[in-house]
């Protein structure tokens, strides 16, 4: 009797000091998720204190044999690591040869003209570009690079730059090294480039058009209407019937006689009373003298204060010359006057080496061949590091170059890939405490064992989480309970694989503090001065995209269930 006395109140201290475990793991993981928003100090330190007391209380409370202290290093995914350190090193490289400028600067130039062509272009790029490196990358380049280029051109920034941000959160479904959550999800589960673009890709397609579709119809085509009416209401002169070419008065006057275009242009009535029935209409003129008008524009707003100097362009040359910010006003009014349709405008200018240009182009082809094809993700990102080393070597004395990996590792911040290590430590210690287990019953009590509803409320809750919190946690956290919900009840994985990823990538857009590239464009938008990109518009945007992007992501699990079973 006593010793069945005993041996029951030994359970009760073992069942109180686990639940007691329990709460202080939760309150150390829950503080590191806090600390991340703390932004006066350094995350990392408060983030290894708690993992210190973490360990020390599971050492108190439970105790840990000889194999569960090493799990301690095991719990770590190494290959996730040494590929985040490859992927920075190559965007370290890539940032500082401005390759991804150069592309953004690029397509600027080629659809200064055309607005809503700039749209679609700037945001299908980025969102590309944001599928093979970090968004918050992808922010830090293109956004200023918007904002300058429509202030060139002188329209609104803000489509633009809410077509990017939203955009650029769907390009981590796409592919499995789009952000570093996708590579721990997809290292840890095995999935290749394959199963992305088999299972997402078709989602990834339908959903980027539908939200540049919406986005265009909502926001663009409201600043277009002001961007044209601008044009010919605004600025005294443009639509002068005696005038076809603004940029050319005499040479319009010459061939005025037997012009059909001149005798049409000569019908049509300006007069005052008529101006507010035409605001926001497409102008009936043609796209021709559009485009004239709008040079002229770009003359005097732009390239006004721009230093006086004489016109070196030859006259053979003359009309396939580029329009840059280096010309002086004078060489502008002259290219302006002798130009035709193979003048380019260039609104920005950068300089930069072409020869590294077109070298790193090859070289972006050639990694995304090697990320293709090698499906060990540490050996790809070794391969593609030591590529873009040898295609980049340094200077270090005179003219000699070498290729040196150090250089660029002493560059890339390593915070980050820290910051992962720890939290892979921490859910290796909630998975000893049975936190995760609970979780795992809550959401196999809620499905029903019905993989559908599982999978939706993987991605519901998932997408909520990192709303709210940073996705790194989150995903980590949510690795071994997917590994026991395959595990112990056996269910198929694509459709919760397909959940898991939707939800970690498309959550962001709910809350700014829930996507580092939307905090990042806010700030940008706050240092360039931009107005009307606020945290409640972007709170406001983003949620209503985010909503939609995740309805559309349960139908489409729907449909693949359906499909696939």
């Amino acid at each position: 009797m006593v010793e069945s006395q005993r041996k029951l109140n030994v359970k009760g201290d073992l069942v109180s000091n686990e639940i007691i475990l329990q709460i202080i793991i939760g309150l150390c993981f829950i503080g590191i998720i806090v600390v991340l928003f703390w932004e006066s100090q350094d995350y990392l330190t408060y983030s290894l204190l708690f993992v210190f007391l973490i360990v020390i209380s599971t050492l108190v409370l439970r105790g840990m044999g000889p194999n569960e202290l090493k799990g301690i290093i095991l719990a770590v995914d190494w290959n996730v690591i040494v590929f985040l350190i490859c992927l920075f090193s190559i965007i370290e490289i890539l940032n500082s040869k401005q390759i991804f400028q150069q592309i953004a600067i690029r397509i600027v130039n080629k659809f200064a003209l055309h607005p809503r062509r700039l749209f679609y272009a700037i945001c299908i790029i980025s969102t590309m570009i944001a599928t093979i490196i970090e968004d918050l990358s992808v922010a830090i380049i293109f956004i200023p690079i918007v904002i300058q280029a429509c202030r060139g051109i002188h329209i609104s920034p803000l489509p633009y730059m809410f077509g990017i941000t939203i955009c650029i959160n769907l390009a981590s479904t796409l592919t499995p090294f789009g952000s570093a959550e996708n590579i721990i999800i997809a290292n840890h589960f095995n999935l290749s480039l394959h199963w992305h673009l088999v299972n997402l890709g078709i989602y990834f397609i339908v959903v980027l058009f539908i939200t540049l579709f919406l986005v265009d119809r909502l926001l663009l085509t409201r600043y277009l209407k002001r961007y044209y009416y601008e044009i010919y209401e605004a600025i005294p002169g443009y639509f002068d019937p005696n005038q076809i070419d603004p940029l050319n008065n005499e040479e319009n006057s010459k061939n005025m006689k037997g012009n059909k275009r001149s005798n049409q242009l000569d019908t049509i009535n300006y007069e005052e009373n008529n101006k507010n029935k035409r605001r926001h209409k497409e102008h009936h003129l043609s796209e021709e003298f559009l485009k004239n008008a709008r040079l002229k524009e770009i003359k005097d707003r732009v390239f006004q204060s721009l230093e006086q100097a004489n016109l070196n362009t030859s006259g053979g040359d003359r009309n396939k010359a580029v329009i840059t910010v280096s010309l002086s006003e004078i060489q502008l009014h002259n290219l302006l006057k002798h130009r035709n349709n193979d003048v380019k405008i260039n609104v920005l200018n950068l300089k930069a080496d072409k020869k590294d240009f077109h070298r790193n182009m090859i070289g972006l082809g050639l990694l995304i061949i090697i990320f293709v094809t090698v499906s060990q993700i540490i050996i790809a990102g070794i391969l593609g590091l030591l590529l873009f080393t040898f295609l980049n070597p340094i200077k270090v004395t005179g003219k000699k170059r070498i290729p040196s990996v150090s250089y660029y590792f002493k560059k890339i911040d390593a915070k980050l890939i820290y910051f992962f290590a720890i939290l892979f430590i921490t859910v290796y210690f909630m998975d000893l405490a049975g936190i995760t287990y609970w979780i795992d019953e809550l959401v196999e009590n809620w499905g029903h064992h019905d993989v559908f509803l599982i999978s939706v409320g993987i991605l519901l809750l998932t997408s909520i989480l990192s709303g709210f919190l940073d996705d790194a946690p989150i995903t980590i956290m949510f690795l071994p309970i997917i590994d026991n919900l395959l595990r112990l009840f056996n269910h198929p994985g694509n459709p919760i694989f397909i959940a898991f990823t939707l939800g970690i990538n498309l959550g962001g857009n709910f809350l700014p503090q829930g996507a580092a590239c939307d905090m990042m464009t806010q700030e940008l938008a706050k240092k360039h001065n931009v107005k009307g990109f606020t945290y409640k518009s972007l709170t406001l945007i983003g949620g209503l995209f985010a909503l939609i992007h995740i309805l559309l992501g349960i139908g489409y699990i729907a449909l693949y269930q359906a499909i696939f079973g």
